[in-house]
């Protein structure tokens, strides 16, 4: 069993209020693991980097490095290395010079040392042929590999990379994130990345940690974390295209089927299927459908058990299409899906809606943002009308989740070189109802699993 290189016990973190922003955070880096913590903007993610490093204060918890506790520690005898999304190198210093900066300001450095560790650390990242330059002669991912080989001259027990390529030009993204791992691997200590990439998690990462409002909402995997979401927030928020949430209503007639309604047509599973009595035991439920593009494939139009719908955009990237459908479902409220914006969109407006004296044009910027920021309808959109199974399903449309036009949308992969779907074209949808993701109102997932005899 390998050593964790750094570990988490409950630790919380409250600023000013009662909102904390981590919030109870247990987890475990092995030695030579890449963890990545993937989330929105506020959830946490670099505050629980900065905890580690020692640059903030736990408000409750602890954390360890190689099994010790180190929260008593200051920065310098915590052997991390911080590299930043901003460079943070010095412009009058040549790059050896930069790299060089930890050790000098160690007691009594000896040149021979501190020169052989340069070098090593230069040839580690690539830039060992860019050391008399000055970080002005550099590109920007010269200037990253440049910081990289900084952090790691000191020899750390843990790395921690807070968005490290958000700066560089997208070109040059994917060799650097292949050259993280790679030196990470090399040096065999347990990384912390931060970023709400999902191509940087998917690809760089052994787990990934989804956070939401400094918590941890699922920990495991790329594979896991994408085709297994344990709970919505998770499922909404991995995946390109984003997965399609959908309200539906449970339903079952005994010994005919077990329906999921989705207001103006329903996927429906045949009493013989041994899934229908797991999906009928929430007979009247309200829940969420998540549905992704793998989830769905075009079939003729006259396939059975099948969804219809308007074609409303197509996406070409190349060597597939995605095609946008308006099945004319409800789309799941943004409450529900947990996909809030780190401010809600009052406060944007509120905050212009103050007056400012003094000021030409105030009016008409105030009037423009206003007109920017989403808002509800003034009076609700009637209910879903009578379904074929004799009940009125109650659902709350999200009018800040889409245009109204478009409804409850599906998206649908398509490889290349099948038939394009044309924008306005009626297509039939089917869905394999394996890869159907359902979630309780609560987030939680629903499985349709059979239990296994053992």
């Amino acid at each position: 069993m390998r050593m964790s290189a750094i570990a988490l016990r409950g630790v919380t973190k409250v600023y000013d209020g009662d909102t904390p922003a981590v919030d109870g955070v247990d987890l475990d880096v092995a030695e030579g693991e890449f963890v990545v913590l993937l989330g929105p903007t506020g959830c946490g993610k670099t505050t629980i980097l900065r905890i580690v490093a020692g640059l903030e204060a736990a408000t409750a918890g602890s954390v360890y490095l190689d099994d010790q506790p180190v929260d008593h520690l200051p920065v310098r005898q915590r052997r991390v290395a911080m590299v930043f999304q901003e460079f943070a190198l010095y412009p009058h210093l040549s790059v050896a010079e930069n790299i060089a900066f930890p050790l000098r300001t160690e007691p009594s450095p000896e040149d021979a040392v501190v020169n052989a560790r340069v070098l090593e650390a230069a040839r580690l990242v690539g830039v060992d042929d860019l050391l008399r330059r000055r970080p002005s002669q550099l590109s920007g991912g010269q200037r990253q590999r440049v910081a990289m080989a900084r952090a790691i001259v000191r020899r750390p027990k843990a790395f921690l990379l807070d968005e490290p390529l958000s700066n560089v030009d997208a070109a040059v993204r994917a060799e650097l994130r292949g050259e993280i791992v790679r030196l990470t691997k090399t040096l065999g200590v347990g990384t912390l990345y931060v970023t709400h990439d999902q191509t940087e998690a998917m690809t760089m990462a052994d787990r990934i940690a989804v956070m939401r409002r400094g918590r941890i909402e699922q920990l495991g995997t790329p594979s896991e974390i994408y085709s297994d979401p344990k709970r919505l927030f998770v499922a909404a928020f991995v995946g390109t295209p984003r997965t399609s949430l959908l309200q539906a209503a449970v339903y079952r007639r005994p010994g005919t089927e077990a329906v999921l309604d989705l207001g103006q047509q329903a996927i429906s599973l045949p009493w013989s299927d041994p899934r229908a009595a797991v999906l009928a035991a929430h007979h009247t439920a309200r829940i969420t459908v998540g549905l992704r593009p793998e989830a769905l494939r075009i079939v003729d139009a006259g396939t059975a058990d099948a969804l219809h719908g308007e074609v409303v955009h197509v996406e070409h990237l190349g060597n597939e299409v995605i095609v946008l459908v308006d099945i004319g479902g409800v789309p799941t409220a943004t409450g529900v899906s947990q996909l809030e914006l780190p401010d809600t969109p009052g406060a944007l407006t509120e905050a212009v809606a103050e007056e400012a004296p003094g000021h030409h044009g105030v009016d008409a910027l105030r009037e423009t943002l206003a007109r920017l920021v989403p808002h509800p309808h003034a009076t609700p959109p009637p209910a879903t009308a009578r379904t074929p199974y004799g009940f009125y399903p109650v659902y709350e449309p999200d009018s800040q989740q889409r245009p109204p036009a478009l409804g409850g949308t599906v998206a649908v992969r398509v490889a290349l070189p099948a038939p394009v779907p044309r924008l306005g074209d009626t297509i039939t949808v089917a869905v394999e109802v394996d890869r159907v993701f359902l979630f309780d109102h609560a987030g939680e997932r629903i499985r349709l699993d059979i239990p296994r005899e053992i």
